[in-house]
């Protein structure tokens, strides 16, 4: 009767409540009130404060992570971690020892592929440097242990001069990344590498996930040469706008020897049908030259 008498009496409360009983377990319970803070002040106005909030997560993913406290991160956040939007990727790939993460943001996804695949390696590629720079913070541990490499970079079909744009107005994404070819000076530059280079960088045999999250860039990465597909099992690719289409990515994939798998709304996996051969090969491989 006692909760029962709260639940009536104070919505705000039972909405409090159900959120910490939510969120108790993912995280400790202080961070789970930390978080519901930053919940509630970003639904009522935007929060200027440039101290990070410190979460401590017990899964998916284990240890500390760094939010920003405006931005986009909140977001990112709910979609990777309590939404778990990758479970659909995670879930279809068992085996995994190498992984590039284009569009690593402030790398919640790096963590979760890391805790996910225990002996995984991760390149992890973002070019907005306020987000790189969390990144590193975030990934200081895997990297520390020679599991994760961090880029500060931009994936592009050729050597380019990008620039960073903003995201469209009125969209609450302050952080996310938009890059375009210019050749004015005076404005935030960024390195642009093809995929065929961020492999080489990565020194990785082959690549068991590609995960891609770009904002858009995904139509240069397929524009250009296509080769460096033969070294790709697995593609987990979250489109925007018409992309897609204007990619041909259905089309591609068939004449490269991957399968679509369409099931997931967030995330669309085109998967190499041979890769449980290969993923078995690759094993073997990497087993005889750690032993």
């Amino acid at each position: 009767m006692f909760w029962k008498g709260i639940m009536l009496n104070n919505p705000l409360k039972s909405w409090t409540l159900r959120f910490l009983f939510e969120q108790w377990g993912p995280m400790t319970l202080g961070s789970a009130i930390r978080y519901r803070n930053l919940v509630v002040r970003k639904s009522v106005a935007r929060n200027r404060s440039r101290t990070l909030l410190a979460l401590r997560m017990r899964r998916p993913i284990a240890g500390d992570i760094w939010l920003r406290r405006e931005g986009s991160d909140k977001d990112n956040f709910r979609e990777i971690v309590i939404d778990r939007v990758y479970d659909g990727v995670t879930d279809k790939i068992q085996d995994c020892r190498y992984v590039i993460d284009l569009g690593a943001n402030i790398g919640l996804a790096a963590r979760l592929f890391a805790a996910r695949y225990p002996l995984c390696r991760i390149l992890a590629v973002e070019p907005h440097p306020g987000n790189y720079k969390l990144l590193e913070k975030n990934l200081s541990e895997l990297v520390g242990m020679g599991r994760c490499r961090t880029v500060r970079a931009a994936v592009w079909d050729r050597k380019a001069r990008l620039a960073v744009a903003p995201p469209p107005e009125g969209e609450d994404c302050y952080y996310a990344m938009f890059v375009y070819e210019t050749l004015e000076e005076g404005v935030q530059v960024v390195d642009a590498l093809t995929m065929t280079e961020l492999i080489e960088q990565s020194g990785f045999p082959v690549v068991d996930l590609l995960k891609v999250d770009i904002e858009g860039a995904e139509v240069s990465l397929f524009r250009g040469g296509l080769s460096w597909l033969t070294q790709i099992h697995t593609i987990a690719i979250e489109f925007h706008g018409d992309s897609r289409e204007r990619i041909g990515f259905d089309a591609i994939m068939e004449h490269h020897g991957f399968q679509i798998d369409d099931s997931n709304p967030h995330t669309v996996l085109a998967i190499r049908r041979e890769s449980s051969k290969l993923q078995t090969r690759t094993t073997k491989v990497v087993d005889a030259i750690h032993s």
